[in-house]
């Protein structure tokens, strides 16, 4: 009886560390690091991660950060910084790093580099910080739930991109030239990503521009990329291949916050309310992309005009700031809908300042995503013919090769 009692106790223990656990890391007096879901016992922390269970005593804890409340310290701690202070931010920069809040980092790196454009460790971080946010990405998609594969498809359903599954609602998924062509596009100047090259576009580009091999060949990757994009034909900068700019960094944080926790109630699917249809689950990098081209379209017909999504030149006036808002509260109102009343209550909400905080930072020239077509039913058959046809927009003049 008294063992029946026992297993009963540690089910119930187990029940509530599932109930109370909260997403956060927790740092270990020797230097470890450990991230996962986290319960407080008055004696111990047990952290959760992926079905394996650690438990830390208290005295040996140095920190216990949530992932809820980073941005908030994020911005307290950046408040408190002077306007020249680089050290201060590098290492605000790396307590981000080391809470998984990336684009977050890069933002306070960018801030960093703006005042030292020359500082070798702001680089060198921002290196780190993009390298760790991919390789946390591509283990995010191992463990997308592909299985539901089956579930999901159906005659005439569009062919699942790169091993993800397909996604009802929001027209077809973007394949990787279109994928790679948005990247472009929305990169800025001395922004740091990944670049990689194909068909040695890279002696292509020395030959037709004439520029100086030597000199060429010792820039960085990313500003021999900058130069090929902005400078070479359409040819040369489709064998250009970036990773995720900062503008798409943040944009998958605002569509994980924000529009999974709203648009995806009433917009995926055949719930296209509105004539708005967006891909959720976003688990794949194409149904990521299509979304962010999807909210760059989308167009409303106001009282007085014609409302954007996305209002890059004033983003608070965006419709995906003002349509989050409950309907009483935005302008433009969300259209009426049964039972919608926000995605948030009031424009002080954590998620609405990242958003807004989000549009603020893309380039204010909004990029032609006109030869885009999203609604076929399917990808085009044949080679892709994306929009690289168009040269990305320049926001700054690109850098002298001498």
């Amino acid at each position: 009886m008294q063992r029946s009692w026992v297993l009963g106790g540690v089910g119930g223990l187990l029940l509530a560390s599932v109930l109370w656990a909260r997403p956060g890391t927790v740092r270990t007096r020797d230097g470890q690091t450990i991230t996962g879901d986290i319960t407080e016992q008055r004696e111990q922390v047990v952290v959760v991660n992926k079905g394996i269970q650690t438990t830390v005593a208290r005295d040996e804890i140095r920190s216990v950060t949530y992932a809820d409340s980073i941005e908030q310290e994020y911005r307290r701690r950046f408040t408190k910084l002077t306007a020249y202070d680089v050290p201060g931010r590098l290492e605000l920069a790396q307590w981000l790093l080391e809470n998984k809040a990336y684009d977050f980092s890069l933002e306070v790196l960018q801030d960093a580099r703006r005042i030292q454009p020359r500082n070798e460790e702001v680089a060198q971080l921002t290196r780190t910080v993009v390298r760790q946010s991919e390789l946390d990405h591509n283990e995010a998609r191992k463990h997308a739930p592909v299985q539901l594969a089956a579930a999901d498809s159906g005659p005439g359903a569009a062919a699942p991109a790169t091993g993800a599954a397909p996604h009802t609602g929001g027209g077809r998924l973007l394949d990787a030239d279109e994928i790679n062509f948005i990247r472009q596009s929305e990169w800025q100047e001395g922004q740091q990503v990944r670049a990689t090259f194909r068909d040695d576009v890279r002696r292509k580009y020395i030959a037709r521009s004439g520029v100086d091999a030597a000199t060429f060949n010792r820039l960085p990757p990313s500003q021999q990329a900058w130069a090929i994009v902005k400078n070479g034909t359409d040819e040369m900068r489709k064998d250009v291949i970036l990773s995720d700019p900062p503008a798409m960094l943040g944009f998958r944080r605002v569509q994980q916050s924000l529009l999974s926790t709203g648009c995806a109630n009433c917009h995926t699917g055949e719930k296209a309310q509105g004539n708005f249809s967006l891909h959720f689950p976003a688990d794949s990098e194409a149904a990521t992309y299509t979304n962010f081209v999807i909210l760059q379209k989308y167009k409303f017909s106001g009282k007085d005009r014609t409302h954007a999504m996305i209002e890059r030149e004033r983003p608070d006036d965006s419709l995906l700031v003002q349509f989050s808002l409950p309907p009483d509260v935005g302008n433009p109102a969300h259209p009426k809908a049964q039972n919608y009343k926000g995605a948030v209550r009031t424009r002080n909400d954590p998620r609405l300042k990242a958003a807004v905080d989000w549009i603020s930072s893309l380039t204010p020239i909004v990029p032609d995503y006109s030869q885009i077509d999203l609604t076929a039913k399917a990808p085009p058959a044949g080679p892709a013919q994306p929009a690289p046809a168009r040269r990305p927009p320049t926001t700054r003049p690109a850098p002298a090769v001498r």
